[in-house]
């Protein structure tokens, strides 16, 4: 047995389903896969199916998305898909760097974003990192992230988090929502929803949607 073929044997591929409307895309996709170890493509879809349940039996560990499915938005998608495989990771493969909408789309869950226009190597990083339970921003789009005052107090406070505190900061900065954050700490959720309420005031922070995008800044840099 060759040394890839035992590599295999020993341990499972983290399996990859990649849905993208443009068929060189998917061809591009499968072949940058199949050159990697540990990495298998289990499907490749140009749309999600109306029945989103359907994903269920692929068990896919990460979804890669591109941004123009279901009428040109994958927001909405992306939070249904977090609904019904919450411990799936979902990467989102953009044509062009739209700052706006990468902060949309990690505010709605999904663990990373980058352009199709970076490097191969590039973009299997980005999956192994998301992989790894890490957030994958493209530098430009990271850029537009740390808006000046929420990241700047970031810096300056984290230090203010207590040890669950701010092992609840790293998990919101993973894409946990608040469910899967107190199954992970084996805690309630009301407890988790306290933890963010703190974590909130301590940042000086106006709501969830900035404590994710400051999170998700925060992991992507660490």
């Amino acid at each position: 047995m060759s040394p890839r073929g035992s590599l295999h044997a020993r341990a499972r591929a983290s399996r990859i389903l990649v849905v993208d409307p443009h068929p060189i895309v998917r061809i591009a996709m499968q072949h940058m896969i199949a050159q990697e170890l540990g990495l298998d493509l289990c499907e490749a879809l140009s749309d999600v199916p109306a029945d989103l349940e359907s994903l269920v039996a692929l068990e896919p560990d990460l979804i890669t998305l591109d941004t123009n499915l279901r009428g040109g938005s994958s927001i909405e998608l992306i939070r249904s898909l977090r609904e019904l495989l919450p411990d799936t990771r979902i990467l989102v493969i953009a044509t062009h760097d739209e700052q706006i909408y990468g902060l949309r789309v990690i505010e709605a869950g999904a663990h990373g974003y980058v352009s199709k226009s970076e490097s191969a190597a590039t973009i299997i990083r980005a999956i192994r990192q998301v992989l790894r339970g890490k957030i994958a921003i493209s530098e430009s789009i990271a850029e537009s992230l740390r808006t000046p005052s929420p990241a700047r107090r970031e810096r300056v406070e984290l230090q203010e988090l207590s040890p669950r505190e701010l092992e609840v900061f790293r998990l919101i900065g993973r894409g946990l929502k608040t469910k899967s954050i107190a199954t992970t700490l084996a805690i309630r959720v009301k407890t988790v929803e306290t933890h963010q309420a703190k974590i909130k005031r301590k940042l000086g922070l106006s709501g969830m949607h900035e404590l994710r995008r400051v999170a998700a800044v925060w992991a992507a840099e660490h």
